[in-house]
This record gives C-alpha cells, sequence and structure tokens, in this order.
C-alpha cells in the first residue's frame, strides 16, 4: 500500500516505521520535518491551508489522520480537526481515488461520568469545546461518501510517555479515591497494531473503540504500580496533587467491537503495559 500520515507525532511515526517495514510506502507530513526514517518519506505541510493537500506526490490508498492541535483551545481544535479534515476530503485526487480514511478521535466524546461501560453506541457530551469539534469532525468523515472508519482512542502511553508512572512513584498521585475512577489506556504499540488491522481488514465498520481490555480505577493501578515498579512507594502522597488535568468523565471502555474484528492486543492490560516501561521509569 501507499500510505499517507498526517500528523507525523508520537503515534504517526511509529505507524510509519510498522508500515516501511513491512513494504509499505509511507509519507507523513507535518508542519515541520522531523528526523528522518528509514524507508519512510517526509514533507512539511500545514493541513488546514487551502488546498494543503493537491500539491502531494502521486494518490494513496490509505490515509490515516493523527493530527494533535497545536494548543488546547477551541479555534485549535476547529482547525486541526475540521477545517484539515475537510481539505483532506474535499481534495481532488481523494475524490477521484476514494482511499479508505481512518480519522483518530478519542474517547473524551463521551457523557458518561459515573464509572459505566461506554461503547460505540453510547451517548456523547457537547459540554466542552474538545468533545465537540472531534464530533463534527467525524461526522463530517463519515458523511462524506468515503470509506471512512472512526477510531476512538483513550489515553496513550508508551516509550517515552512515562510521566504518570514517574508521578506515582514520586509518591504524588494518590490512590485513595473514595469512588472509583476509572482510566482507560492503550499503549502506544497496541494504537499501531490497531489501525495496521483496520488498513489491513477487508470490510471495516465505520466506527471503534481503542482501548486495552482492562479499564481499571485509579486506585488498583497506583497500588501495582507502587508494589510492583516503584522504590519509593512508602512515601506520602504530595496533598493536591493528582492524576492529569486532561483526565475527563470517569467510565469504562469496552473494546469488544475491535476484538471482535479480529484484533489480538499485545498489552491488554495495564500491568503488561507498564511493566515494558518499567526501565524509563
Amino acid at each position: 500500500m501507499r500510505v499517507l500520515i498526517v500528523g507525523f507525532g508520537y503515534v504517526g511515526q511509529a505507524l510509519g516505521r510498522e508500515l516501511a517495514a513491512r513494504g509499505d510506502q509511507v509519507l507523513g507530513i507535518r508542519r515541520s520535518v522531523g528526523e528522518a526514517m528509514p524507508g519512510v518519506e517526509q514533507c512539511a505541510l500545514d493541513a488546514t491551508q487551502p488546498g494543503a493537500f493537491e500539491a502531494l506526490p502521486g494518490d494513496f490508498d490509505a490515509v490515516v489522520y493523527a493530527v494533535a492541535p497545536g494548543e488546547r483551545s477551541d479555534a485549535a481544535y476547529l482547525s486541526g480537526y475540521v477545517t484539515g479534515l475537510t481539505e483532506l476530503s474535499g481534495s481532488g485526487w481523494v475524490r477521484r481515488t476514494e482511499p479508505r480514511i481512518i480519522f483518530i478521535s478519542s474517547t473524551a466524546v463521551y457523557a458518561e461520568s459515573d464509572g459505566g461501560w461506554v461503547d460505540e453506541t453510547s451517548a456523547l457530551t457537547t459540554d466542552v469545546f474538545s468533545a465537540r469539534r472531534l464530533i463534527e469532525a467525524e461526522q463530517l468523515l463519515l458523511a462524506s461518501g468515503l470509506p471512512g472508519v472512526v477510531v476512538r482512542l483513550a489515553g496513550i502511553y508508551g516509550p517515552g510517555r512515562t510521566r504518570f508512572v514517574s508521578s506515582v512513584l514520586r509518591g504524588e498521585v494518590p490512590g485513595d479515591d473514595a469512588v472509583p475512577r476509572y482510566m482507560n489506556r492503550i499503549h502506544r504499540d497496541d494504537c499501531v497494531g490497531a489501525l495496521l488491522h483496520l488498513l489491513d481488514l477487508p470490510e471495516p465498520e465505520a466506527l471503534y473503540l481503542g482501548v486495552d481490555d482492562e479499564p481499571a480505577s485509579r486506585n488498583s493501578v497506583v497500588g501495582w504500580l507502587r508494589q510492583n515498579l516503584g522504590t519509593q512507594s512508602n512515601r506520602v502522597p504530595a496533598p493536591g496533587r493528582g492524576g492529569s488535568s486532561r483526565e475527563v468523565g470517569n467510565k469504562r471502555c469496552s473494546n469488544k467491537k475491535l476484538r471482535d474484528s479480529g484484533y489480538v492486543f499485545r498489552f491488554p492490560s495495564f500491568r503488561e503495559g507498564y511493566a515494558s516501561l518499567a526501565p524509563e521509569c
């Protein structure tokens, strides 16, 4: 396949390496070109500019739209997700060749906040601008007439992303929530694996949740990390210091649909995933 990756960042670069390793042709685009990668072509491109995609070399069999807004504001989310996806879906070569487009969205779009289970059919929220813009972009793609697939990813962790683990081991994250607060995660390598799976799947459905097998309470995650990875587990948590400020809602996300499609997780729970990061912590 010839694959275009829009937003060549943390997940995009890892996906590009895997695609190139198996012999696919890859073009990764971002606002500024990063470090060279074997077998991967890169170019600097602002996906939000009018006509940006018309100048790309050749056609593509598939596109993975994996951008990250430059800042956490409504304007940045509108530009990065809605405007950029509008430019892509309306470009001449996309309309002519109709490549499969996989759009990376987020589980932050769900309304659930009491620890209940959610799946692809669950109610969404429009209370925050980030969710509104992601939903707008999802609907734009799925109404475009193109073969689009939306993947709502949970919190991504993996090599180089160990801030939460390090904070726990320094005693900065309490693990004594009176009411369970559930965390939904997916290892970067499973992000890549799921995307490869959906690129290869003959007839994917329009929407999938990208999360591991086990949404776990923060209490249980913190306790496991201290017991299994920590040398500082007896330190008293600093007052007022909790998890990420970007934690949204309180829900348990189901990956049943992705699993039923045939995907097998490399890191089915936080235990296997965080254990693999122990040397970095």
